[in-house]
């Protein structure tokens, strides 16, 4: 991946928008490049399927102006915190 300013975390797609979509907007209106990513594909969500919630957090990518947007696509509900 090419030098970014700016690397957005977030658990599942819609994350990032609810916590700092506004802040990335005018980041990415300011020239500063953004990148999305998310952990986890929403799976286990109830509002919508993950393949939606993908598709959204496209749109939401292509609104806030953001370079890219990566989904780590690890198994929602069951991250933990190991030594490896």
């Amino acid at each position: 991946m090419p030098e970014v300013d700016v690397m957005a975390f977030g658990a599942h797609p819609d994350d990032i928008e609810i916590c700092c979509g506004g802040t990335l907007i005018k980041l990415a209106q300011a020239g500063r490049s953004v990148v999305m990513v998310d952990m986890v594909r929403g799976e286990m969500g109830t509002r919508g399927t993950a393949e939606t919630r993908l598709a959204e957090a496209e749109e939401a990518r292509k609104i806030i102006g953001a370079v890219a947007r990566e989904n780590l696509e690890l198994d929602d509900g069951f991250l933990e915190v190991t030594r490896e």
